[in-house]
């Protein structure tokens, strides 16, 4: 079954059709007029008796019959039919052609036509060994159309990517293309080439299929899909009658929709070139029929959940107001499309997104998404907010909720403010809890995703405690409003990421397995609004120390670490997996992610500290104290725990254990800190408390610790103690009969073998290191040493070349790993009465 609208090549196919086992075959060319099932069946018998058939069918009162008879008798047997739209009867020569290849297994048939049959139906394909070839079969490939233009001597790259585009692959318009540029009267640069040559290929498609003023096409080329309603409503015929004429004329062809409830129903779509080539005539024809035409289309395409093309009807149409209904009612479900959404909408003039400011929002959020956009997101999410500020004062009560909404992503999102994201969060949450319950119908599809968004400002700004908070109750309340099920996936995707971070293992299974349960969804598990369910996976497998799988699934989501929001929480998670398996690794890594994303975007404070505590940990896995202590300077932005549990841990790789044992202590988790901060607490403050000399104390916050860890399934926290007091915790829980869980044996070795043995420096190179430790300049340098300065150059290139650096970074990093300047260093790094510091 070769099914295809006009234009596929159907005819060539079948003209060549030769299965080249020795089959004989028969083929019938149907009439477009007049062609019923009387006729076809005598144009059937006599191709077989010009094929030298023993019986013919003609003169027999039951061909059908006669047909089986012949068949039997000639096997084997091969019947091509080619225009097989055209029959008046088709259901019944479909019923009896079924009838004879049951009764006759040497019958092959090969159909080719522009309708659909019932061949393709899945109860015939289930008794019948039925191959359907689709029109996307059909189209040229890159390859075959570089052939077509060397054979025409005009082989060239840009001239093979110009009728690509213009011609969409199909075949007629691929050869019409060719005898068009065969002509040689045609420009000569590429961009203007292809508008002239799209131009060209679609006035001849225009002249095809638009016949006059009364035809079908033009009263309904402004949809991209039909059904019998519509069809109806746009021609003022019978629905059923419009589409079978649209079908017999290769304008398109049928498919299945599915709908948001699941359920599918046949609708007709016109094919691109068709569509663009008559929307053309008709927009210089009569642009205001083009226009309603795309206006009701629209909301037709709304009512039945395809919010892209509804969209970009809308805007087509200049219907602003259905436009942003759109947006309110499917702004999450938009982004699965962003550059149709960008080509719908970057048009716009900038008055029109301040008078529709929802236009706006949506286009911004498609921007900050996109690679190398996310400036631009800035500048249309500015004018937006002043657009929502000017509609504020006669919005409903759902339409402001839909601005704070809004307001709060484009300040987490765009502008990098948290503080501000936090401070719309509250305002979203209280007009959560007092909305008005007339509005909930009206509302019903935003509040899920409001929720949602709360929750994933919460979570991504530390706050996980208060996001799984929002996101339980918010279950309870998309499934009270019906939300479709595309509106659950995220909320449960990031109850998942939050369990998991919170250290909640069985709760994170839980979520992933739902959330990945939802039928339909399956594009998002590795999209944006999946990456807190692959966080969470992520976690389950570093916490059973299979570093390596966790690794595997955050790669899914690499193609978006340049834009997405939440890079602090994948990066952290991916630096665990490498402090597990490489550190060294690790910490380039999180370094060249942070300067692709800094470079899209403005990171939020939070998020800049975020990285810098994970860059702070995998700086203490390789023994470089001294980044470390750089990169924790500003986390105090996570919170005074997390910050306070760092800065313990900085101190203790400096051997500044009291120092360390009073940041803790000053500073102890409190009644929300989630689990993994409350054990890591515990675990650094046991190891100061033992190397201060309070062995009692270090043994009941162990003994806690340990029972946490057993109880939760945890081990990152005893990963992050490798390099700074491990082997500490694992002796004294040896020697009281704590069971502490283990780490691969790999982790647990002696950190000794991995510090080569230091270089030889000179007294000179040493008192220059120790100079640019303190971050001297080249002539502090040479003052204080009573040098020249092209003396410290002469000695700081050697003693980069000792090293193996290139960098002061890396000579002082180099330095720390093998302990060139053990004998220097005091306890906590202070000061001499120089005001220098010593290490």
């Amino acid at each position: 079954m070769i099914r295809a609208p006009w234009g596929f090549g159907k005819s060539r196919v079948l003209d060549g059709w030769d299965e080249g086992d020795g089959r004989r075959v028969v083929r019938v060319v149907i009439a477009p007029q007049g062609a019923t099932r009387e006729s076809f069946w005598r144009d059937v018998a006599a191709a077989l008796a010009g094929q030298g058939s023993e019986h013919s069918s003609l003169g027999d009162p039951r061909p059908a019959a006669a047909l089986v008879e012949d068949a039997l008798l000639a096997h084997p047997l091969t019947l091509v039919v080619n225009g097989f739209e055209h029959l008046d009867e088709q259901p019944s020569v479909e019923a009896e052609l079924i009838v004879l290849l049951t009764r006759a297994p040497g019958l092959r048939v090969v159909i080719a036509s522009r309708r659909e049959t019932s061949f393709e139906d899945p109860r015939t394909r289930m008794s019948l060994d039925v191959r359907v070839i689709a029109a996307e079969e059909l189209l040229f490939t890159t390859d075959e159309i570089e052939a077509e233009l060397r054979s025409a001597g005009m082989a060239a790259p840009a001239l093979t990517a110009v009728v690509e585009r213009a011609s969409g692959g199909v075949p007629a318009l691929v050869k019409l293309s060719l005898l068009e540029l065969s002509g040689g009267a045609h420009p000569t640069t590429v961009d203007v080439l292809e508008r002239w040559l799209t131009q060209r290929l679609g006035d001849y498609v225009a002249a095809t299929i638009l016949s006059g003023d009364d035809d079908l096409a033009a009263l309904a080329i402004g949809a991209d899909l039909l059904d019998e309603t519509l069809a109806g409503q746009l021609t003022a015929r019978p629905g059923a009658q419009v589409l079978h004429a649209f079908e017999r004329s290769g304008l398109g062809a049928r498919e299945r929709l599915v709908l948001e409830d699941g359920q599918s129903q046949a609708v007709f779509r016109f094919t691109p070139t068709t569509a663009r080539a008559g929307r053309a005539w008709l927009q210089a024809k009569d642009a205001k029929a083009l226009f309603g035409q795309r206006r009701s289309f629209a909301a037709w395409a709304k009512e039945r959940g395809q919010p892209h093309a509804a969209l970009t009807a809308a805007v087509d149409g200049s219907d602003y107001a259905l436009a942003s209904s759109i947006v309110m009612d499917h702004w999450f479900e938009l982004g699965d499309d962003r550059p149709q959404v960008v080509a719908a909408l970057e048009r716009l003039p900038r008055v029109t997104i301040a008078r529709w400011p929802l236009l706006g929002v949506e286009l911004a959020l498609c921007y900050l998404a996109m690679k190398d956009h996310q400036w631009r997101a800035a500048e249309v999410f500015a004018l937006s907010l002043t657009g929502i500020g000017l509609r504020r004062g006669t919005a409903s009560a759902t339409e402001q909720l839909m601005y704070v909404l809004l307001e709060m992503v484009a300040a987490r999102t765009v502008f990098g403010s948290y503080k501000q994201a936090r401070h719309h969060a509250d305002r979203l949450s209280r007009m959560l809890s007092e909305f008005p319950a007339a509005e909930y119908e009206h509302a019903h599809r935003v509040i899920p995703h409001a929720i949602s968004q709360l929750a994933a400002t919460q979570l991504f700004t530390g706050a996980t405690q208060d996001a799984l908070q929002t996101l339980i109750s918010g279950t309870a309340t998309a499934r009270r409003l019906r939300a479709p099920l595309r509106a659950q996936y995220f909320p449960l995707s990031l109850r998942a990421g939050a369990h998991a971070i919170a250290g909640e293992l069985a709760e994170a299974q839980l979520a992933i397995v739902e959330s990945d349960g939802i039928p339909g969804q399956e594009h998002r598990h590795n999209d944006y609004s999946g990456s807190p369910a692959r966080l969470a996976e992520a976690y389950l497998h570093l916490e059973a120390g299979r570093y390596q799988a966790a690794l595997e699934v955050l790669a899914r989501l690499h193609p978006h670490y340049r834009t997405i929001e939440n890079i602090h929480l994948l990066l952290e998670a991916e630096t665990w997996a490498h402090i597990g398996l490489d550190p060294a690794q690790g910490l380039d890594r999180i370094l060249e992610i942070r300067k692709l994303a800094e470079r899209q975007r403005r990171l939020p404070s939070y998020v800049t500290a975020h990285l810098d505590r994970s860059t702070a940990h995998v700086a203490l896995a390789t023994h470089r104290v001294a980044l470390a202590a750089q990169y924790s300077r500003g986390v105090d932005v996570l919170g005074r725990v997390p910050a306070a549990i760092l800065h313990a841990k900085v101190d203790l790789a400096r051997q500044s254990d009291t120092d360390a044992l009073g940041v803790l202590l000053r500073y102890p988790p409190a009644r929300d800190t989630p689990l993994r901060d409350r054990i890591d607490h515990e675990l650094t403050l046991a190891t100061a408390h033992q190397r201060t000399g309070h062995r009692d104390s270090a043994v009941t916050l162990l003994r806690s610790a340990a029972a946490s860890l057993t109880n939760a399934g945890l081990t990152l926290p005893l990963l992050g103690h490798r390099s700074i007091g491990h082997a500490e915790l694992t002796s004294l829980a040896r020697e009281t009969g704590i069971f502490l869980p283990s780490l691969p044996d790999s982790l647990t070795a002696p950190d000794g073998s991995q510090h080569p043995a230091p270089p030889k420096l000179t007294p000179r190179e040493i008192a220059v290191l120790r100079e640019l430790m303190d971050n001297a300049s080249y002539a502090e340098v040479s003052a204080r040493l009573d040098v020249s300065i092209n003396t410290v150059r002469t000695q700081v290139r050697s003693l980069y070349s000792k090293l193996g650096v290139r960098s002061r970074e890396e000579a002082i990093n180099a330095a720390l790993t093998v302990h060139l300047l053990d004998d220097q260093r005091r306890p906590g790094g202070r000061s001499d009465q120089t005001g220098r510091t010593q290490l």
